[in-house]
């Protein structure tokens, strides 16, 4: 059951829609429904009479929505999601930023050195190091997305999405 709701949220990146917003509603669709997946399990663990016959109908009714894909047949329900508010401390604060500033700067700070040094690296290869700059710059766009939290990976990851089911 519980591969069956990670699944389930998955669907949503099968069908590449541009807005974000059309995004995110797709995806608190197929969350609700795994959801409501993960409930079915919790009654497992304390079953009453009708725990079975309950099952079975509403996996039933699963099943055809799997197969036919009719996802927006699945009735809507109001789930109360119970949220944790987790405060991170001061120092855990300073401390996820300094890993993240080191995730960054220090391939970043190699790869420089491997460009502008070649010579201190007595194997290395011809074919490393013509690609290396680019690399670098690669490395260096990517950081500053992620940093910045500008979109552009997202977005190009969803572009090649929509032309990789283009050629289908």
């Amino acid at each position: 059951m519980n591969y069956l709701a990670r699944v389930t949220t998955l669907i949503p990146w099968h069908y590449g829609i541009g807005k974000p917003s059309n995004q995110k509603w797709m995806q608190q669709h197929f969350q609700n429904i795994a959801y409501y997946i993960r409930e079915r399990r919790r009654w497992l663990i304390t079953p009453t009479e009708t725990t079975l016959e309950d099952i079975r109908r509403d996996f039933r009714e699963l099943a055809y929505l799997y197969l036919t894909g009719l996802y927006g047949n699945w009735q809507w329900q109001s789930f109360e999601l119970e949220t944790e508010i987790i405060k991170q401390t001061r120092f855990q604060k300073i401390q996820g930023t300094l890993i993240r500033f080191v995730g960054i700067i220090l391939p970043l700070l190699i790869m420089a050195f491997y460009i502008l040094f070649p010579d201190k690296f007595p194997n290395a290869d011809a074919e490393i190091l013509k690609n290396l700059p680019y690399i670098f710059i690669a490395w260096l766009l990517v950081s500053l997305d992620i940093t910045l939290k500008l979109g552009v990976i997202e977005s190009l990851t969803k572009l090649i999405t929509g032309l990789k089911d283009l050629s289908k």
